[in-house]
C-alpha cells in the first residue's frame, strides 16, 4: 500500500514537472500576439504589449521591459533595449512609399536627444494594403547588429488580422 502510494507521488511529481518544464501552465514563455483591428504582430517571450486607438489610426507598441510607474508617453529606453510602434493609418496615405518587407537597416538610424531614446528609426511605408509608420527607439546611440537583427525579426512577422468572430 505505501509503495503504490510513493509511486503514485513520483508519477504526479514528474507529471508536474514535465508541465511546468513544457510551459503549458506558463505563457510567460512563448510568444504573445498583439493585433489592432485589422494587424498582427508577434512580441518574443518576455516581452510586454499594447495597443492604442485614437482617430483614424491605431497603434501597435512592444518593448521588451515594463512602463510600471512611467504615465503618459513613451517610457525612456534603457541602454540595451528597444521600443517598437508601428502606427496603422486609414484610410491609405496617398504617396508613402510601397514596401514588400517591414525592415530597417543600420543607415535608417539617426541619433536623438530625446528623453525617449539615444537613437532612433522612423520610417513612412505602403505595406500590405496597410499606411504605417515604424517608430523604433533604442538605448543605445550606436545599437548593435544584434539588436537590429532582433527588430527586423519583430517586424517580419507583421500579418492581417483574422477577421472579427460575429457577435450574437
Amino acid at each position: 500500500m505505501k509503495a503504490a502510494a510513493v509511486v503514485v507521488g513520483i508519477l504526479v511529481g514528474v507529471v508536474l514537472l514535465l508541465v511546468f518544464a513544457t510551459g503549458v501552465l506558463d505563457r510567460r514563455g512563448r510568444p504573445k500576439q498583439l493585433c489592432d483591428n485589422s494587424l498582427c504582430i508577434t512580441a518574443p517571450a518576455g516581452w510586454h504589449g499594447e495597443t492604442y486607438y485614437g482617430g483614424t489610426s491605431s497603434q501597435l507598441v512592444l518593448r521588451p521591459f515594463s512602463r510600471r510607474g512611467e504615465g503618459e508617453g513613451s517610457p525612456p529606453t534603457p541602454p540595451g533595449k528597444v521600443q517598437i510602434a508601428i502606427i496603422n493609418y486609414w484610410p491609405y496615405r496617398f504617396g508613402w512609399p510601397r514596401r514588400d518587407v517591414a525592415s530597417i537597416g543600420r543607415s535608417d538610424v539617426k541619433r536623438t536627444h530625446e528623453r525617449v531614446s539615444r537613437s532612433s528609426v522612423y520610417r513612412k511605408a505602403y505595406f500590405r494594403g496597410h499606411s504605417l509608420e515604424v517608430l523604433v527607439y533604442f538605448g543605445d546611440s550606436d545599437p548593435s547588429s544584434d539588436a537590429l537583427e532582433s527588430v527586423n525579426r519583430i517586424l517580419s512577422t507583421i500579418r492581417r488580422a483574422p477577421p472579427p468572430k460575429p457577435t450574437q
